[in-house]
């Protein structure tokens, strides 16, 4: 009896293990990149008036964009490929969105800052959508995250086999 309780326990082990350490993995992102300006995403076409944006944080794609005059905000975010997260599997889920507009006041000679917050299957807030961007506005996207079970399964799970490889070998060794 006690052998049979063993060798399952050895087999939960080895099959716990083999999960607790499997991660997603991710492709690398093959996609064109123009080294030509190197840093500036170009979004707005040659013919048109643009003006050059900035995009920081927990979007897909940051960087400097040079986007058509006129952009409003919600069309920057889509530009930047949206927030990381939404798509990509992680194991964190978005619970809201905040997003800060940093546009600089040559006459007050500092940066005067604009903030949203974007819940999850709620509409957007006032102003967001109409909100015009001028040349040299600063968004910054930051994502408030939550963590799930599998995130908790991750940290617990490794450190769990290992105490019961432990178990398993000094038992083994008092043979």
């Amino acid at each position: 009896m006690k052998a049979i309780f063993k060798k399952s326990l050895s087999v939960f082990l080895f099959i716990f293990f083999i999960f607790s350490s499997i991660n997603t993995v991710y492709a690398q992102n093959t996609g064109f990149q123009d080294n030509r300006n190197q840093g500036l995403i170009r979004i707005a076409s040659t013919s048109q008036l643009a003006d050059t944006l900035n995009v920081w944080g927990d979007v897909k794609e940051s960087g400097k964009f040079l986007v058509p005059r006129g952009t409003n905000l919600t069309d920057l975010i889509s530009y930047a490929r949206g927030p990381v997260g939404i798509t990509q599997g992680t194991a964190f889920d978005i619970i809201n969105l905040e997003v800060y507009v940093a546009r600089y006041n040559p006459q007050l000679n500092q940066f005067i800052n604009n903030s949203f917050e974007l819940k999850l299957n709620e509409p957007l807030p006032d102003g967001m959508v109409n909100y015009q961007l001028e040349n040299g506005d600063i968004v910054t996207v930051k994502a408030n995250r939550k963590a799930t079970f599998r995130d908790y399964f991750t940290i617990i799970g490794p450190i769990l086999s290992l105490g019961l490889s432990a178990i398993l070998v000094f038992d083994r060794l008092d043979r």
